[in-house]
């Protein structure tokens, strides 16, 4: 339908990353790209982004 390969997850999913970082690192800052989609119809993508401190 979509063109591509989609992957779905219901209810609730959790994504896990190992990281190294070097010494004197304070925070670790990046950002999540999604996209919710039903059978019909797609929201835009939308970026969020965050920061852990360590």
């Amino acid at each position: 339908m979509f063109g591509m390969n989609v992957v779905k997850f219901t209810d609730k999913v959790v994504f896990t990353q190992k990281v190294k970082v070097k010494k004197g690192t304070k925070s670790i800052k990046g950002v999540v790209n999604y996209m919710c989609c039903d059978s019909e119809m797609c929201l835009p993508p939308k970026d969020v982004s965050f920061e852990i401190l360590l």
